[in-house]
């Protein structure tokens, strides 16, 4: 709504992309930002699991697993930050075609490319 109110207030697109991406900016950190957590969470409970149902003794295991876990942590954090610049482009683009529900569904189609490995 604040896309179609600020092209109706000023009649550019350009400005309500502006605003968008202002507001955008902080609204969609907080939800890649809870993907984030919620996927890493899962990465740090899969090492314990691991680390608990190994021969090895399990502070051991953690020690040999950290490259696992660093390149799990890099690829969760590398979708987090596609998804999220995604979402912004998308955004955009879609309060450029079409201000008000272009911006709704700009992001969302965003994200679903890069969760679905299009953009990648």
């Amino acid at each position: 709504k604040a896309a179609a109110a600020e092209y109706e207030e000023t009649g550019s697109r350009l400005e309500a992309v502006m605003h968008v991406a202002t507001v955008a900016l902080g609204t969609l950190l907080v939800g890649q930002l809870a993907a984030l957590t919620v996927n890493s969470a899962f990465v740090f409970g899969d090492l314990f699991y691991d680390a608990y149902n190994s021969a090895m003794s399990f502070f051991e295991y953690l020690w040999n697993s950290g490259r696992r876990f660093r390149r799990a942590m890099y690829t969760n954090f590398s979708i987090f930050a596609q998804a999220y610049m995604a979402a912004m482009v998308g955004s955009a683009v879609g309060t450029l075609i079409w201000p008000g529900p272009g911006t709704q569904i700009g992001p969302q189609i965003a994200t679903l490319m890069v969760d679905t490995g299009v953009l990648v």
